[in-house]
């Protein structure tokens, strides 16, 4: 598996797996009095959501070095979802592209967990991205 990118910024660290919404029509639908059925007026398709879950782990020479850096990095990758910034996000297959794309939110989904790697200490947690793709042609 890829690391999912936006934008050319790498999403997660690792772990990475995607959901990737439908893409449905924009429709009207109204009812006629003394009519069976329904007046249907289409608009083209909808956008899609695409939900990327994974982990961001950072590592540092002491555990507060480590937590910290993740805190940066969590930061940092939140700041992406400014909800002006369109761009293309690469999905995990690392091959496939998604066009006009918006960052709506980028979450903790758990807890922090410190471990020690060798010398380093590594700091690792859950993480749920949140995409809304606004074409989908």
């Amino acid at each position: 598996m890829a690391v999912p990118k936006f934008n050319n910024v790498d999403l997660v660290s690792d772990g990475a797996r995607e959901v990737l919404g439908p893409i449905e029509p924009r429709v009207y639908m109204e009812t006629m009095p003394g009519l069976h059925g329904e007046f249907v007026q289409t608009y083209g398709r909808r956008g899609r959501d695409i939900v990327v879950h994974g982990f961001l782990t950072a590592t540092g020479d002491t555990a507060d070095e480590a937590h910290q850096a993740l805190k940066s990095d969590l930061y940092d990758k939140q700041m992406l979802a400014d909800g002006q910034t369109v761009a293309t996000y690469l999905s995990t297959d690392g091959a496939t592209s998604y066009a006009y794309c918006v960052l709506l939110a980028y979450n903790q989904a758990g807890n922090m967990v410190t471990t020690k790697r060798g010398s380093q200490y590594q700091c690792r947690m859950p993480v749920v991205v949140r995409l809304r793709q606004l074409y989908a042609g």
